[in-house]
């Protein structure tokens, strides 16, 4: 699951904090939300991890097995199942929505698959595409905090 948090991206008095409108903090929480799910997207495009590192290419023989050479992707249901799973005011979370695919999720992302355990990370914030920055850019601007 990969999240962002509003108060660990902007600095606010705590008396600020009550006043900040909850339906404008969950507006820009479902953008960031749906930026989240794109970078998740481009790095399945790209067969790289989120620092940009290409993920290890397929043996020949799971090629010819599965007949393609396309990086964790069978079926689709993997990259497809990547949605918003949680969202809020103050919150957002990002990730594969049903049991099984959270399952294959956590495989390639931490454990690895194979006598090699190889990973492939896919979830994580963009080093190249300058995640962070652009987030906390969103949530600067929707709380005209620049």
């Amino acid at each position: 699951m990969l999240r962002v948090k509003l108060l660990k991206n902007i600095r606010m008095r705590p008396t600020d904090v009550a006043r900040i409108p909850r339906e404008r903090g969950r507006g820009v929480m479902k953008r960031i939300g749906a930026e989240m799910v794109r970078s998740v997207h481009l790095n399945f495009a790209h067969e790289e991890a989120p620092d940009g590192t290409p993920w290890r290419p397929l043996k020949p023989e799971t090629i010819r097995r599965k007949g393609s050479s396309r990086i964790l992707f069978d079926k689709g249901h993997l990259l497809g199942s990547i949605q918003v799973v949680s969202v809020d005011w103050n919150h957002v979370a990002v990730g594969p929505a049903s049991g099984t695919e959270q399952l294959k999720g956590k495989v390639h992302q931490l454990w690895g698959v194979g006598k090699a355990k190889i990973k492939r990370p896919f979830l994580g914030f963009s080093t190249k595409r300058r995640d962070i920055e652009r987030y906390r850019e969103m949530i600067k601007e929707a709380f005209s905090l620049r």
